[in-house]
């Protein structure tokens, strides 16, 4: 087994914290999208956007549980408890992963709207060229 520093949970924060943040772009940016469906009344949209807001909520639980995780971990190897440590840094690279997951699948939803959004515009375009 290797051995665990209280380094090696730090690594997690630069990576972990820049994720989070483009994580709560992209909820701000699904969350200005939303009102602007919402306001011209466009309900199946709208119930995409309420899914892939879903995913957003738990690609950010995830992280932020991996972060916290993350620091107990350091805590846990200054008192000197080394297989607690290598437990508490699994379950927090777990958790990222999971935050990663969550993220995959927000962004293949949002990939599949674009294409519908797109098919939609290229049929009313075909329209109007006939």
């Amino acid at each position: 087994m290797i051995e665990l520093t209280i380094q090696t949970p730090t690594y997690m924060f630069a990576a972990v914290n820049l994720l989070l943040l483009a994580y709560f772009n992209r909820f701000h940016a699904l969350s200005s999208r939303i009102r602007d469906l919402a306001s011209k009344d466009r309900p199946k949209q709208v119930r995409v956007l309420r899914k892939r807001l879903g995913y957003i909520r738990g690609m950010l639980i995830s992280g932020l549980a991996g972060v916290a995780l993350a620091l107990l971990d350091i805590v846990v190897l200054l008192v000197g408890s080394s297989i607690y440590g290598v437990i508490l840094f699994s379950l927090s690279v777990g958790l990222v992963l999971a935050s990663m997951i969550f993220a995959v699948l927000e962004i293949a939803m949002g990939v599949k709207a674009l294409d519908e959004e797109l098919y939609i515009h290229s049929e009313k375009q075909s329209t109007y060229h006939d």
